[in-house]
């Protein structure tokens, strides 16, 4: 009869942190870490004191007491599966947990409210992250190369998505993005090509430089309030079928939509080219062959005549204008898809797509629009259209 031998390795030790003590011990594949202090940041020359056995540790426990997670804390743990953080902890610190290959989901307690750079950079195994709206600061790179993270869902109170913070995140396929966001930063989503959709807050104003290239985005419905879209901001991104841009809209940076090969139709609201900048530069270059302008009614010629009439295959002048966005006469809202009319004086309203088919018009003291899609819808009534958003 064979016998088998389990050796369990037990390592303990303390070190001082700030004047204050933390100890660790690593026992059975997890490392334990416990005290009343700030943890350090480690670098090349002063390595985390766990570092010699990082191959060896599954699970991390950290205990009540610990205030932050150091930089550099638990990278290259390459086998590390799970981690319990305390509700003590408010920081999380540069690349603290980068190239953990294996841990494949983290739970970030309402306590923290800052993720430093390259936090999980290379966390190759993470599934889906939910942060809570504590955290208010994300950093850049936080997710980069995270390939198999699928599913986010980003706190509230995060205003600007960072440079590179989730480049190359191949399988990415849904984000929430908080909404009090302003900024999407530089190639903050580049190469999240599984990503097929995206709902923008209407407070963004900047969407950064190649933010979204080779997204798997098939349509994009940008909000009135952004400024600025970025050179390469959507270039690539070959499932992209149409595209609605607001009149707030003052700048469109080259190669913005650069060979985004199914791009059909987009939709544009200036009636005086002088307040957008297009770029000459392949902003809308290698679309699709069959490429429509929608553009507002009466405004055709103006913009053949402009840089936009080189990029599209045909320019058509069927966009409602919004001569004005409201009427103190009626009240609307949007219930499971139904626009809801409260409208006293009884009045004919009609409703229109944003490319100015008429879908249904109808009056009474209280008229229902059932619309089979979601998008912009406007409505209008004798002095005034409505601009109508169905999410």
């Amino acid at each position: 009869m064979k016998k088998i031998i389990i050796t369990t390795f037990l390592f303990v030790s303390a070190f001082a942190a700030g004047g204050q003590s933390i100890s660790w011990n690593i026992n059975s594949g997890t490392l334990t870490i416990s005290g009343n202090a700030n943890m350090p940041d480690y670098y090349i020359g002063f390595p985390a004191p766990w570092w010699s056995e990082a191959s060896s540790i599954e699970h991390i426990k950290i205990e009540n007491g610990i205030k932050n997670i150091g930089r550099a804390a638990f990278s290259s743990c390459t086998n590390l599966v799970s981690v319990d953080i305390p509700e003590t902890v408010s920081v999380i610190g540069e690349g603290a947990f980068e190239s953990c290959t294996k841990l494949f989901s983290i739970e970030i307690p309402g306590s923290v409210t800052e993720i430093k750079p390259a936090a999980f950079l290379f966390c190759s195994n993470l599934r889906s992250v939910s942060l809570p709206n504590s955290v208010q600061t994300l950093g850049m790179e936080a997710f980069y190369g995270c390939t198999l993270l699928g599913n986010v869902v980003l706190s509230d109170a995060i205003t600007e998505i960072a440079v590179r913070t989730f480049t190359n995140c191949v399988n990415l396929v849904s984000v929430k993005l908080p909404e009090m966001l302003t900024k999407i930063d530089t190639v903050a989503f580049y190469d999240c090509r599984n990503l097929n959709t995206i709902e923008i807050p209407k407070t963004v104003e900047t969407i950064g430089d190649w933010s979204f290239w080779k997204s798997g985005l098939q349509s994009i419905n940008i909000p009135d309030g952004v400024i600025d879209i970025g050179n390469g901001a959507f270039a690539e991104s070959k499932s992209l079928a149409s595209v609605n841009i607001p009149i707030s809209v003052k700048n469109i940076g080259e190669a913005a939509f650069y060979n985004c090969t199914s791009l059909k139709n987009v939709t544009v609201y200036w009636t005086n080219l002088d307040d957008v900048y297009c770029s000459p530069d392949f902003a809308f270059y290698l679309i699709h062959s069959n490429s429509a302008l929608h553009v507002p009614l009466g405004m055709a010629s103006m913009y053949e005549d402009s840089i936009w009439g080189m990029y599209f295959n045909a320019v058509r002048d069927d966009v409602l204008g919004f001569t004005a966005l409201r009427d103190d006469n009626i009240s609307v809202y949007v219930k499971d898809r139904v626009i809801v009319v409260e409208n006293p004086l009884e009045t004919m309203i009609s409703l229109y797509d944003v490319q100015g088919r008429l879908h249904i018009a109808s009056s009474g003291k209280t008229v229902q629009f059932p619309v089979s899609s979601y998008g912009i819808y406007v409505l209008k009534t004798p002095d005034a259209a409505i601009k109508i958003l169905v999410e």
